[in-house]
Formats: structure tokens, C-alpha cells, sequence
């Protein structure tokens, strides 16, 4: 007998400021929360008494979305795309993976959420109902959560970040994707990192001088021992594949293996404004914020 326990979203709405702005210039945010299910397998009585008379396949399937309606009084269209594209789940066949199409609405996101499960969870328990499961470690587990969070606000630059949580079927362990999204509500802009900087040689310079400064070393052979990241063979610091501006300084997030070990997690490092106006390589629009 399979046990499945369905639950439902909870919608709110969510009125925020940003630097004391009236009501004119609200933003408008829907706080969703939500779980497809999670489902186990009551088949596998306990004969050998090993505790394993009820196989717990953990397919869930949870969303925590603070999802932006409106920013300072604006309709955010790009944004929500933007957001979209980050939070839109990965699709996994073995040990490759691949990109879905980005979801095109909200509700586009959340039956994509839906969909990832039940397509795991299905073959989860296809598989347990034809072997003899003897050990918790031949157990398929499947689960996903997505999390999207505003993350700063300075005047009207907007920092937005997602988090896409996934462990394959199959997978030796689940792994945690972040994105980010900086969007300027007054022009209507997800900020592009060539909106920040000049010369992106130039910011890898930058980068690489600020953090050998930081840990106090004097190349880069020097700075992979003492971080442990995958750079000894580099010139510079390479850039990450993710970036956020927060109107203070310039950030880049390297993922999980990106430049380290997956115990090493999610990388943040940053580079204040000041060297990069120093370095000569700010954006006319990046001077106007400072």
C-alpha cells in the first residue's frame, strides 16, 4: 500500500519599503508557500528485522517564493522572467543534465516543481515494487526545493536570490544551485554584470588582488593552498557564473564545484566599489549609484 500526504499553498500578500519610500512606490510581493507531497511504501514487511518494514521514499516537493507583483509601484516583467529562468528546475537523465525551457508564468513554475516529483517519485516506487530493498543505502530518493528571497535593497536597485535545491535519483547526494538577480525598478532593468563594469580582464585583476589581500598571500599557487580552490592554474581569479550588485560592492558566487569542493558550499566573494571605481572600470551608470 502506498501512503501519499498531499499539501496545499498558502498565499499572502506582502507590502515592503525600500529606503523609506511611501505608499506611491510600495512593493507588492506574494509570499508563497507550498509541498506537492510526500509519499512512502508500505510493502516491505520487516521479516529480517532490520527496521526497514516501512521503505520511506522522501519525494518532496516545497517552494517558499517571495515572488515580486509589483516593485515601487511598477509592474516588474522582465524581473519575473528573470526570476523564473533561475528557479526553473534542472532535468537529470543519469549523470548528465540539461536545462528546462524557463517556465513563463508563476503558476508555469510551480506545476514545473510539481512535475520533477512525480516523475521521480513514480519511478522511485516502480523500482522498490520489483527489488528487495535490504539496506536504507539502496533506497531512490528524490526531493526539490526552491526558495526566493529578497535579498537587499539600496534606493531602487533590488537584489533577489533563489535557491534550487535537488537530489536526482540515483545521485550520491543532493546539491544546492543559488542564482541572483539585480534589477533596477526605476529603469525596469535586470542588471547585466557589463552594466557594472567596464572591462571584465580588468574586475578578474581586481578580484585576484582582493583576495590575496584578504588571505594575505602572494600568488595564486599560495592562495589555492590556503582556500583549497581549483585555481592554481590560473593567471586570475576566474570570474563566477553568478554575480550580484548591491549598490556597496560587486559580488561573485561561485556554485558548488565551481571553484571548490562541495563541502566548501557556495562561494561569496566581494569586491567593494572603491577598487573598482580605483581600477577606472565603472559604468557611467555604476558612478550615477554611487
Amino acid at each position: 500500500m502506498n501512503k501519499i500526504l498531499a499539501h496545499g499553498a498558502m498565499v499572502l500578500v506582502v507590502l515592503t519599503a525600500c529606503s523609506g519610500r511611501t505608499d506611491a512606490n510600495r512593493t507588492v510581493f506574494q509570499s508563497i508557500k507550498g509541498e506537492n507531497y510526500k509519499a512512502y511504501d508500505e510493502n516491505f514487511a520487516d521479516d529480517d528485522g532490520d527496521g526497514l518494514d516501512q521503505m520511506t521514499f522522501y519525494q518532496a516537493n516545497e517552494w517558499d517564493l517571495f515572488w515580486p507583483e509589483q516593485v515601487n509601484g511598477k509592474d516588474a516583467p522582465e524581473l519575473r522572467v528573470a526570476l523564473a529562468e533561475k528557479l526553473t528546475p534542472i532535468s537529470y537523465e543519469g549523470d548528465d543534465f540539461e536545462p528546462q525551457a524557463v517556465a513563463k508564468s508563476l503558476d508555469e513554475l510551480l506545476q514545473r516543481f510539481k512535475d520533477y516529483i512525480d516523475a521521480e517519485g513514480a519511478a522511485n516506487i516502480r523500482l522498490a515494487s520489483k527489488q528487495a530493498v535490504t539496506a536504507a543505502h539502496d533506497m531512490s530518493v528524490s526531493s526539490m526545493n526552491a526558495k526566493l528571497r529578497m535579498k537587499s535593497c539600496d534606493n531602487d536597485v533590488f537584489v533577489f536570490a533563489t535557491s534550487v535545491y535537488m537530489y536526482p535519483r540515483g545521485a550520491a547526494h543532493g546539491g544546492v544551485t543559488m542564482g541572483y538577480v539585480s534589477y533596477d525598478s526605476k529603469l525596469d532593468k535586470v542588471l547585466a554584470l557589463t552594466d557594472i563594469v567596464t572591462d571584465t580582464v580588468v574586475l578578474r585583476k581586481v578580484l585576484t588582488e582582493a583576495q590575496l589581500e584578504e588571505k594575505e598571500v602572494d600568488n595564486m599557487n599560495d592562495l589555492a593552498e590556503k582556500t583549497g580552490y581549483f585555481i592554481s592554474h590560473e593567471a586570475m581569479m576566474p570570474l563566477a557564473g553568478e554575480f550580484y550588485y548591491d549598490g556597496y560592492a560587486l559580488h561573485m558566487v561561485y556554485q558548488q564545484y565551481e571553484i571548490a569542493s562541495y563541502a566548501d558550499g557556495i562561494i561569496d566573494l566581494e569586491v567593494p566599489m572603491y577598487k573598482l571605481l580605483d581600477a577606472g572600470i565603472l559604468t557611467p551608470y555604476a558612478k550615477e549609484q554611487e
